[in-house]
Parts: C-alpha cells; structure tokens; sequence
C-alpha cells in the first residue's frame, strides 16, 4: 500500500508524470525448527532431521516509492496507464522467540544422561532489507 503524489506534464492527449511517497507493507517472516529421529551415543544427532515446528513473526514495515509513468486518453472517457514504481523499506529486525540450540534428541550412554537441545529455547534474530520493483498497466474509464 502507498500514499503518493503525481506530478506531471499533459502533451495533448498524453501525460508524462512521475510519483513518490510514503509505502506500507505487512510482512511476515517464518522459520522451521528442526530435530532429529533418534539420538544415542553413536549417533548424537540421529539419522534424519524433521520438522519439529513453525515459528511465524509478523511486521508492518514503512518505506518510501518513487516511480513514473505514462496516460494516454484514448476517448474522453477511456484512458490507458502504465507506471513503473520502486519500493524501498530499510533494513527489520525479526524476533524467533522458539529458536532453540540445535536439533539433537536428549538420550543415556552408560547411565549418562544427556538433555535434548532442540527443547532449550535460546532465539535468534535475522533482518532483512526489502527493495519492491513493479510494472502496472491500467484501463481508467471515467464516468
């Protein structure tokens, strides 16, 4: 979603413009925590890694857009569009609460118990920049 201003020249039936203003975007990050089949001595870390669950973590986050295009009236009520645009929103941080410190299964060696790490939640954070290019056309008839 945006906010933007146009500002243009009308060349007869033609206007030349460009655009810029404020973007909105929800964006939502998700992460897989994985653990392993089994564990023992020999094979700490199992045989397989599956799935273990989702963690999902949503944002809503604030850029700017600038852009330009071109309207052509094809009739005084019939008109035809096409705009490109740049989004840009600045580097987030996103939080995974559940992110635990790896994916091995707790299991005993010789009356030694060793805990599972795939249940001791530790977090994790990643960030992104996200940078939107966009082509639009459009058919405008007006009443």
């Amino acid at each position: 979603m945006s906010a933007r201003v146009r500002l243009g020249q009308g060349l007869g039936r033609y206007l030349v413009y460009g655009t810029g203003g404020l973007a909105l975007i929800d964006e939502t990050q998700s992460r897989i925590q994985g653990r392993s089949n089994s564990a023992s001595a020999s094979l700490p870390f199992g045989i397989v890694t599956r799935p273990y669950f989702t963690e999902k973590t949503k944002v809503t986050r604030t850029g700017w857009v600038l852009g330009g295009g071109t309207e052509i009236a094809l009739s005084n009520t019939l008109s035809l569009r096409g705009d490109y645009t740049y989004s840009y929103f600045p580097d987030k941080a996103f939080g995974f609460t559940r992110a635990s410190r790896n994916i091995n299964r707790g299991y005993t060696s010789g009356g030694v118990v060793v805990p599972s790490a795939a249940d001791d939640p530790i977090g994790r954070m990643a960030s992104n920049a996200l940078k939107l290019h966009a082509l639009k056309v459009a058919v405008n008839y007006r009443f």
